[in-house]
């Protein structure tokens, strides 16, 4: 496949367009997809659910894409803060390595940070995700626990313009990721 870049509509997800992010994380996620698909339900269900950082990229009229954020805890000497998690983000294999992946992030990355969000967590690849402004979470005092399989260059941040406190601690999960290796 090239590495054409292409132009999508990104736009908050809709009820209506459940049906088609499943099938896409299922295809995207390969022989992880099942698991994927179910976090992204339990999250939904859940109160750490923000729909308004929930998008889907969207070609000729076709969900192409999707990207979530949900709310996790971060813990600091007993001090809960709420802050944000990227997972999961998946395109349609035939659309990858077009710019949709990129532009979904920079777009649901954008905006919480114009919201006041003060941190951006994710477990996810140290060679993609930094041109987005992730960095490696341990510089900035903030752990996450990872599978024993994952480098761990992949705990990431993004510190949002807000982060005037400095936060910093012990990534939490919420229960819709006890199903998943995260």
């Amino acid at each position: 496949m090239s590495m054409k870049k292409i132009k999508v509509l990104l736009r908050e997800e809709s009820e209506s367009d459940f049906n088609n992010i499943d099938r896409i994380t299922r295809i995207a996620f390969g022989d992880h997809g099942d698991d994927v698909a179910k976090l992204i339900t339990l999250i939904r269900a859940s109160e750490s659910y923000c729909p308004q950082y929930s998008y889907v990229a969207e070609l000729e009229a076709q969900v192409v894409g999707h990207i979530m954020l949900s709310k996790v805890s971060l813990i600091d000497n007993g001090n809960i803060h709420e802050i944000l998690t990227l997972s999961p983000l998946s395109v349609t294999p035939q659309f990858q390595n077009m710019g949709i992946g990129s532009s979904l992030v920079r777009e649901v990355v954008t905006k919480a940070d114009k919201s006041g969000e003060p941190l951006i967590v994710l477990e996810g690849s140290h060679l993609y995700y930094p041109r987005f402004g992730f960095e490696l979470s341990q510089k900035y005092g903030i752990s996450i626990n990872l599978p024993q399989d994952v480098p761990p260059e992949s705990a990431q941040v993004f510190i949002g313009h807000s982060n005037q406190d400095k936060l910093k601690g012990h990534v939490v999960y919420p229960p819709a990721f006890d199903h998943v290796a995260h």
